[in-house]
């Protein structure tokens, strides 16, 4: 495991445990990624997926299990410190982005969170021109809209500057949490398009968890499959180029009756 640049090690969560509501949400779960490597996931409702980028985020506390990050233990870190190099894009742009702040000050927000600059008065002045230079390769015209402010564009406008600010310094981790599920299919891939640009422009490390199952064989560089907590199944390479949308959607339909029937069991 010496080459593996993300370690997720023998991972378990459970809530409420010894009582009749005791639930299982990260079963042992082992996955290891390789430097640069984005990595796309699917599962059921139950699979896992949101308690995974939580404790991974900082924001769930494991029951066991090691987290391990460019060579670093960072489980037992708090979430403000695993901010500062593990990056998150949720679903919602207004949870990764403050509406009541200007594009300018949510970038400056960003830099800042990193470089360890408060905003201060405001944005600083040299921060500008690089905001500007930021913005404009995605042809939409923010970069003349530093002053705007976030809750008065779209919901495609604000996931595309919540992307740019989670990749603006490079993080070593990124989590893309459903972060296109919001939108309409035909913004949805523009900003899988400009995602697959950015990890690949800046070799960041990267986890996807999505619903679409297309996206999740179109992108990345492998895909794995959680149901109840563990990994079941996973593809990569040829192997994934030859997945189909049938074809996953039947092994996942397959491998959540067979929980539920070792549910049963018990």
């Amino acid at each position: 495991m010496e080459n593996e640049y993300l370690i997720l090690d023998n991972l378990y969560k459970i809530y409420n445990p010894a009582t009749a509501g005791e639930v299982t949400a990260l079963d042992h779960m082992s996955l290891s990624l390789k430097r640069g490597e984005f990595v796309t996931i699917v599962g059921s409702n139950a699979a896992g997926k949101s308690s995974l980028f939580n404790a991974i985020a900082g924001s769930l506390e494991l029951t066991s299990g090691k987290i391990i990050l460019d060579g670093a233990r960072i489980d037992h870190l708090d979430e403000h410190v695993r901010a500062a190099y593990v990056s998150r894009v949720r679903q919602n742009p207004n949870e990764s982005t403050v509406p009541s702040m200007t594009l300018a000050e949510n970038l400056a927000m960003a830099k800042a969170r990193v470089v360890g600059a408060g905003l201060g008065k405001g944005v600083r002045k040299e921060w500008r021109p690089e905001f500007e230079a930021l913005l404009k390769p995605l042809g939409i015209g923010l970069e003349k809209r530093l002053e705007t402010e976030m809750s008065l564009f779209s919901g495609g406008q604000k996931q595309s500057v919540a992307l740019l600010m989670a990749t603006m310094i490079k993080p070593k981790l990124l989590l893309l949490d459903e972060h296109t599920a919001a939108l309409d299919p035909r913004v949805s891939e523009q900003i899988l398009r400009m995602t697959d640009n950015e990890v690949r422009k800046h070799n960041i490390t990267t986890l996807m968890i999505t619903h679409n199952i297309h996206h999740a064989i179109k992108y990345g560089d492998r895909l794995i499959m959680l149901e109840r907590g563990r990994v079941v199944f996973e593809a990569s390479g040829e192997g994934k180029k030859k997945l189909t949308i049938a074809g996953v959607v039947e092994k996942l339909e397959a491998k959540v009756a067979d929980f539920e029937e070792e549910m049963i069991a018990r």
